[in-house]
C-alpha cells in the first residue's frame, strides 16, 4: 500500500480549497459501528459522549480514515421533546425504543415545547461531544436537519406519512417547531464556539422519492430546508454537508435551483442514485460523496468491497469538483472493520493522484 503524503486535515482543506491532493479522502459515519468495536453497550456509548469520543478517535486512528469522530442517537429529538425512549444493555447493539411520543394526537400540538438546549438529554449531551472537539482542535460539527427528520421522531413514520393527507395542516405546525428548534441549535452553537469553527451536516431520508413524491417535497419540506439554508449561510456557515438518504433524483432540481448552497458544499449520496449523473447535473461547484452500499459493508468479503470501491473511484476519481468516497449510509454496528479497510486500502491504492 501506498504511503499518504498529506494528513487527513491537509488533505480535505485541499480537496475544499481545489489544490492538488495526493489520493480521494475516505469517510465513513455510524458512531455506532465504534461502539460495537469497543465492547461498549449502545446505551452506555449514547449516554457518555466522553466515552464516545475516545472510542470515534481510536476507529478514526485503526482505519486510517479522513473524518473524525462522529456521535448522535436515533430518536434524540423523540427524547428531547418529552417523547419516553428507552436504552438497553441487552442485547448490547441495541438501538432506543421509543415507548411513547411527544405528540399521539393533533391536540398534543399545543403541549410541545422547544427544548432547552443544555438540558435536553440528547442534544445536551451532543453539546459535551462538541466541547470535546473543540479542546482537540477540530470543527464543531451540528445537525440542521432535516425538519422533517425532527418530525418523524416527534410523531412517528406512520403516523407522520398518515397526516401528510388526514392532518395537512397538523404536520405545517410541527414543521414550524422543528425548524424553530434547528434554528435555535445553530444559534446556539454559533454563538457558544463562532461561526468560524462550525461545520453542518443535514440528512434527509424522508423526503426521499420513495416515501414521498416531489409535490409533498415542495408543500411540506422545501420551505423549511431554504429557509434553514438561508439563515445560516447568511450568518457565515461556510462548512456544509448534505445526506441525501435513498433516492433523491426527482429533488435535484430544487436543491440546484431552489435552495441556498454554500460554496463547496458536500452532498453525500444512497447507492440509490446514479453518483456519476447526479455529480454532472449539481456541477462542479459542488464536492461528491459515496456511495459504497452499506450491506455490501456489512454482508459482503473484503475482495468484494475492494471491487466495488475500484470500480466508483474509476467513476469519480478525476470528477471536476472532486469525489470522498464514503458509504452510502451510516455504517451498521456489525459490519466487519476488514471491510471498512477495504475502503481505505481501495481509495490508498486506486485514488492516487
Amino acid at each position: 500500500m501506498y504511503k499518504d503524503e498529506l494528513t487527513p486535515s491537509e488533505r480535505m482543506r485541499k480537496l475544499v480549497m481545489r489544490e492538488e491532493i495526493d489520493r480521494i479522502p475516505v469517510m465513513g459515519s455510524g458512531s455506532e459501528f465504534g461502539a460495537s468495536l469497543s465492547n461498549l453497550s449502545l446505551k452506555e456509548f449514547y449516554l457518555n459522549p466522553e466515552w464516545a469520543m475516545e472510542v470515534g478517535e481510536k476507529v478514526v486512528e485503526l482505519l486510517g480514515l479522513d473524518s473524525g469522530p462522529s456521535y448522535g442517537m436515533p430518536q434524540g429529538s423523540c427524547w428531547d421533546f418529552g417523547g419516553e425512549v428507552e436504552l438497553k444493555t441487552s442485547p448490547r447493539l441495541s438501538f432506543p425504543i421509543v415507548k411513547k411520543r411527544p405528540v399521539e394526537k393533533v391536540e398534543d400540538i399545543d403541549n410541545l415545547t422547544i427544548p432547552d438546549i443544555e438540558k435536553a438529554p440528547h442534544m445536551g449531551r451532543t453539546v459535551k461531544f462538541q466541547e470535546l472537539n473543540m479542546k482537540k482542535g477540530r470543527d464543531v460539527s451540528f445537525t440542521v436537519g432535516s425538519p422533517m427528520g425532527v418530525t418523524v421522531d416527534i410523531l412517528g413514520a406512520t403516523t407522520m406519512l398518515k397526516w401528510f393527507r388526514k392532518e395537512p395542516e397538523a404536520i405545517y405546525r410541527i414543521q414550524r417547531i422543528a425548524t424553530d428548534y434547528i434554528l435555535k441549535r445553530a444559534d446556539y452553537f454559533i454563538d457558544r464556539f463562532g461561526v468560524e469553527n462550525c461545520s453542518v451536516v443535514s440528512m434527509y431520508p424522508m423526503e426521499s422519492n420513495a416515501l414521498i413524491p416531489t409535490s409533498l417535497f415542495e408543500k411540506f419540506s422545501l420551505p423549511y430546508i431554504s429557509e434553514i439554508h438561508s439563515k445560516l449561510i447568511d450568518k457565515g456557515i461556510k462548512k456544509w454537508s448534505v445526506h441525501l438518504c435513498g433516492d433523491h433524483m426527482k429533488n435535484l432540481y430544487y436543491w440546484k435551483n431552489e435552495i441556498k448552497l454554500a460554496p463547496r458544499t458536500t452532498f453525500s449520496l444512497s447507492a440509490d442514485m446514479d453518483i456519476v449523473e447526479t455529480g454532472k447535473y449539481l456541477g462542479p461547484d459542488y464536492i461528491i460523496g459515496g456511495n459504497v452500499p452499506t450491506t455490501i459493508l456489512k454482508i459482503g468479503t473484503y475482495n468484494e468491497v475492494l471491487n466495488y470501491c475500484e470500480d466508483i473511484i474509476k467513476k469519480m476519481k478525476n470528477r471536476p469538483g472532486g469525489f470522498i468516497l464514503m458509504p452510502d449510509c451510516a455504517i451498521s454496528p456489525s459490519t466487519p472493520p476488514l471491510n471498512m479497510y477495504a475502503m481505505v486500502n481501495a481509495a490508498k491504492t486506486y485514488g492516487r493522484y
